[in-house]
């Protein structure tokens, strides 16, 4: 092995170590723990030697949540692929959702924008800012439906009624028209999303939801909101059991997320038949 290979392996290993040490204690004491100086403590080095191979705590947070997103995706796309009957598989998936939140509860919930600071990772190019606000103004408010020139029109809800003008949640327009882009196309640009990772995960799962419902091509938007619907209420289930606030919410969890699944595309598909 040569010498650049060989430094290489090394700052590869050191970034690692670094990355592990942050996780370990995020686990142990909760996102707010993780300071440059306790990781160097963790992992016996100065602080200063932190600083070489990352610029500064967030950005090594931000890695632990791009590492997260990557490892659900792989997880969900694994429980996809056991199952040939399109259900079936949108139900393990859901469930490779939950058991993943209880497997890394420290991380589903720094993916989720909780238990983090800092305006880098709560307030517009987070995870927080990616899973929340903009998806939730977009879902809201609803996408402008563009014209025959294929300019914006008015707001619509999904049912195409218009909605009042002057969408504004503070959310930067680039991210917001990325996820526009999101709910809209097929195969979506995600040159401009902050969190591709997690964009991925929404289109793999609206990918098997398509399949479950034996949706047109051309209802891909409406789609979206489904699983806006769908992710809203396993994530919510998630919450109020780690909250504390559904009785013996970990052992009926997993039951209930399937039970879920199964409703909702029940009535999905009961509406299409309509």
């Amino acid at each position: 092995m040569g010498v650049k290979e060989r430094r290489e392996r090394e700052r590869h290993e050191m970034r690692r170590a670094i990355l592990g040490a942050a996780s370990e204690i995020a686990s142990r004491e909760g996102w707010q723990a993780v300071t440059i100086r306790r990781v160097a403590e963790k992992i016996e080095y100065s602080p200063p030697t932190i600083y070489e191979y990352f610029e500064s705590k967030e950005e090594i947070v931000i890695e632990l949540l791009r590492d997260g997103f990557r490892r659900l995706l792989a997880e969900m796309r694994a429980a996809r692929e056991a199952h040939a009957d399109p259900e079936e598989a949108l139900v393990a998936m859901a469930l490779a959702y939950w058991e993943f939140a209880w497997k890394q509860p420290a991380l589903y919930q720094g993916m989720n924008g909780l238990g983090l600071e800092g305006a880098d990772l709560s307030a517009g190019h987070g995870p927080a800012a990616m899973h929340g606000r903009a998806h939730h103004a977009a879902g809201i408010r609803g996408h402008p439906a563009p014209d025959a020139a294929g300019r914006d029109g008015p707001d619509r809800d999904p049912t195409g009624r218009a909605l009042p003008a002057g969408l504004d949640d503070g959310t930067p327009d680039r991210c917001l028209e990325a996820h526009r882009q999101i709910y809209r196309r097929r195969k979506p640009d995600l040159t401009d999303e902050p969190w591709p990772e997690g964009a991925e995960i929404f289109l793999t799962v609206r990918d098997a939801l398509e399949r479950a419902l034996g949706t047109p091509e051309e209802a891909v938007e409406w789609v979206s909101w489904k699983v806006v619907v769908l992710w809203s209420t396993v994530s919510g289930l998630v919450s109020l059991v780690m909250r504390g606030l559904i009785p013996d919410g970990r052992e009926r969890g997993s039951a209930l997320v399937g039970q879920t699944v199964r409703d909702l595309l029940a009535a999905w598909r009961a509406q299409e038949a309509r």
